[in-house]
């Protein structure tokens, strides 16, 4: 039988490394599908705007080692990502004729058993 190599310090590094590569090109997949998925409309031109700062403070981020820098840096990103991709609970709520009605419940007599 024969035994996996040891996970050395060398080895987690380099494992470290090409999974962080691994994240931010996911996630710069998925940012780029989602503004083709966002369509254009008039907020186009400042999608890619709020996009581009995006973009600047990942590259900022990545050479970050103040802690204080990179947490205010995460914040702006949220804040940032928030105007581009806004969450269920901020966005517009629609109008009355586009909510769907709640179901109806009608009181069945239950059975009583003895």
């Amino acid at each position: 039988m024969s035994l996996a190599p040891p996970f050395t310090p060398e080895a987690a590094a380099a494992a470290g490394r090409l999974s962080g590569l691994a994240r931010r090109r996911k996630r710069d997949e998925a940012t780029a599908e989602a503004a083709l998925l966002a369509g254009s409309t008039n907020d186009e031109p400042r999608k890619r705007r709020v996009l581009k700062q995006i973009d600047a403070c990942d590259k900022l981020l990545d050479k970050c080692q103040d802690p204080r820098l990179f947490a205010s840096l995460t914040a702006a990103k949220e804040r940032l990502w928030n105007l581009v991709f806004p969450k269920a609970g901020v966005m517009r709520p629609r109008s009355t004729s586009q909510r769907r009605q709640p179901p109806t419940v009608s009181a069945a007599p239950q059975e009583q058993t003895v």
